[in-house]
């Protein structure tokens, strides 16, 4: 049997707009983004889109994940995704599916990030225990080193503080571009 946009509109319970619908059935080999106001429907799109990539069998639901920027919009997106899944699995099984469906992994980047060191860190030479540190510890280890330096700084014409905001500044705007210092 072929999961049809039918079928896709029933489990929603809605009938999706031509652009949303363009983006929920877009190839899962090219990369898609969505740009959007907020409480325009981006998060049921993404969801839909996992129930259009499941409900075809390009994946299965254990292969899919989800980033967002805030763990309320992951919980907000994970709790979506389950409950069409469930939907999926009850009404429109999947040929060939004979067991429990597994989940998508659905995370902030930042958690994500985490966990991804943790397990594979060593491979590029972190430490499984590192981890990112607060705007407010950023601020405070670049004041130290600031402060600590041998070298005078008296001609940079900056305060400490001043300075080791730059500092997470530049640091920002590196980590950002993948350059280092």
């Amino acid at each position: 049997m072929t999961f049809t946009v039918d079928q896709l509109n029933r489990i929603l319970g809605f009938s999706m707009s031509d652009e949303q619908l363009a983006a929920v059935t877009a190839d899962l080999d090219i990369p898609l983004l969505v740009v959007a106001g907020a409480g325009s429907g981006k998060t049921t799109v993404m969801a839909a889109r996992v129930l259009w990539a499941v409900g075809t069998q390009q994946c299965a639901p254990d292969e899919i994940v989800g980033l967002t920027f805030t763990k309320k919009a992951a919980g907000e997106l994970g709790s979506r995704i389950r409950q069409l899944l469930e939907k999926l699995f009850d009404d429109y099984p999947p040929v060939g599916f004979d067991g429990e469906p597994g989940s998508p992994l659905v995370s902030t980047y930042h958690a994500f990030a985490h966990q991804f060191v943790a397990e594979h860190g060593l491979r590029i030479g972190v430490e499984p225990g590192a981890r990112l540190l607060s705007e407010t510890e950023s601020l405070q280890e670049a004041y130290r080193v600031v402060v600590n330096t041998e070298y005078p700084l008296t001609g940079v014409g900056l305060a400490p503080v001043k300075l080791a905001e730059v500092v997470v500044k530049l640091d920002q705007q590196l980590s950002e571009h993948l350059a280092t210092p």
